[in-house]
């Protein structure tokens, strides 16, 4: 194993994902990524080669949990490391579905993320001064009229184009500084590209027609290794260095897309219709779809103080963690904050002193040394508690390897080697002494005579 890397937090529905460089030996070899007791995933390898790979597995609950990563060569077995990873809860968002006319795919929709229990809220045109609102998980608000205030309870906004052109001109101000500065996602589901003025704030993207026909059948993927074929629009959003790529087709092209907008997003897709999926049975790819489209556009989550591991990447016994804790909240000339580390293994604590950065003091860092592997947890006050694992000494050589490289390379820096030219020499003037001469001479003329005699 020559590199390695995973996120240690998800949120649940989310995939782990180990990706690294292997290198293969005289044989054969197979890694596995072992879970929930058995193998989840693997990748063959052949021999005397270097390889990158990529395994995943889906957790199916929150918590925290360690995985194995496993190398099989022939009839040896051997464990590479270990794999932890914290699985934390789904975010409930705020979504707020905006939607022309009646119809099945915000019905859907807003029943689906209910029962994830999101908080949804629902406006359905049905005339022109006349709307139908509709409120799940959260309190009874007046959607009449949309205005910065009642837009700041949402994460994400999801509408049509004819929905934004009925919208007043001060709803879509409203609609558009919520965007830009509070950080909201706007994601419009289209049939066709929208050439309407009033609304190329958020429709303004540039498409391509791929085919003469009103509809198409279009194999969508996303995240890693979801796919599905679904009814599109005879459109894709042409590539472009400011759209991110959503939902794609395996020739390249996209279905939707996002472009930042201030602090927000807004996204636009040719995928109008996605309940057919759960009408055939499908509602994992359903889920899993829309999650992957709620996290790109969600407004971020903001903290103010949270901590992290800053090295090495694979924490071991007995040798140094590098902590950083960052509070932004912290006033000028206030005192340091105290940690605590605590061993989830044997409850056992102990303090973790705190140095200011000089140059970000809002920023404190601390150097824990772990006596046994297993899952630590370090807190202050004010902020949420940070796990994090450490490793048996015998796991991920590699991070041994570079431990060492590292160390080695700090002491060479620190060593200075001074040019002579620098370098002041002392020296002083002397005779030397006539008898050195005469002894010499007295020696060379002895060994003379003792060769004559022998």
């Amino acid at each position: 194993m020559q590199g390695l890397n995973w996120r240690q937090s998800i949120k649940l529905g989310e995939a782990v994902e180990v990706a690294g460089k292997f290198k293969a030996s005289n044989k054969p070899a197979k890694l596995y990524l072992y879970a929930a007791g058995k193998a989840q995933d693997s990748v063959a390898f052949k021999t005397d080669s270097t390889y990158t790979f990529n395994l995943r597995y889906k957790p199916k609950q929150q918590g925290r949990f360690v995985y194995t990563l496993t190398a099989k060569s022939g009839e040896q077995v051997d464990t590479l490391g270990q794999v932890p990873v914290q699985v934390e809860p789904t975010q409930e968002l705020g979504v707020l579905l905006l939607a022309s006319s009646p119809n099945f795919e915000f019905k859907f929709l807003k029943n689906h993320l209910a029962q994830l229990q999101h908080r949804v809220a629902l406006r359905t045109s049905i005339s022109k001064d006349l709307s139908q609102s509709e409120w799940l998980n959260l309190p009874q608000r007046d959607l009449s009229r949309l205005s910065s205030k009642l837009l700041q309870d949402f994460d994400v906004v999801i509408t049509e184009p004819e929905a934004l052109q009925n919208l007043s001109s001060s709803e879509r101000a409203a609609l558009e500084r919520a965007v830009t500065e509070d950080g909201l996602g706007v994601l419009t589901i289209a049939a066709a590209p929208v050439v309407s003025r009033s609304t190329s704030f958020f429709t303004g993207f540039q498409t391509k027609r791929l085919s003469q026909q009103d509809s198409r059948s279009a194999r969508a993927s996303w995240a890693s290794n979801s796919t599905a074929t679904a009814t599109a629009a005879p459109y894709t959003l042409a590539n472009t260095t400011a759209v991110k790529s959503l939902i794609a087709e395996d020739d390249g092209n996209n279905l939707a897309g996002a472009k930042r907008a201030g602090w927000g997003s807004i996204a636009m897709s040719f995928v109008p219709q996605t309940f057919p999926w759960v009408l055939e049975g499908k509602e994992e790819t359903y889920a899993s779809y829309w999650a992957h489209l709620l996290s790109g556009l969600a407004k971020e989550e903001s903290q103010e103080k949270f901590w992290q591991l800053v090295k090495p990447q694979v924490p071991q016994p007995n040798q140094p963690t590098i902590l950083d804790f960052t509070d932004y909240t912290l006033a000028d000339g206030a005192a340091a904050p105290t940690a605590i580390v605590i061993s989830l293994v044997d409850s056992t604590s102990i303090s973790l002193p705190l140095a200011q950065q000089q140059y970000q003091p809002e920023q404190f860092s601390g150097t824990f040394w772990p006596r046994r592997s297993g899952w630590y947890q370090v807190q202050t006050a004010d902020a949420a508690p940070y796990f994090f694992f450490v490793q048996d000494s015998s796991d991920w050589e590699f991070e041994s390897i570079a431990a060492r490289r590292e160390a080695t390379q700090a002491f060479a820096a620190q060593q200075s080697i001074r040019s002579a030219e620098d370098t002041a020499i002392a020296y002083k003037k002397e005779p030397v002494s006539l008898l050195w001469f005469f002894a010499l001479f007295v020696l060379s003329s002895g060994f003379l005579w003792l060769e004559e005699k022998f």
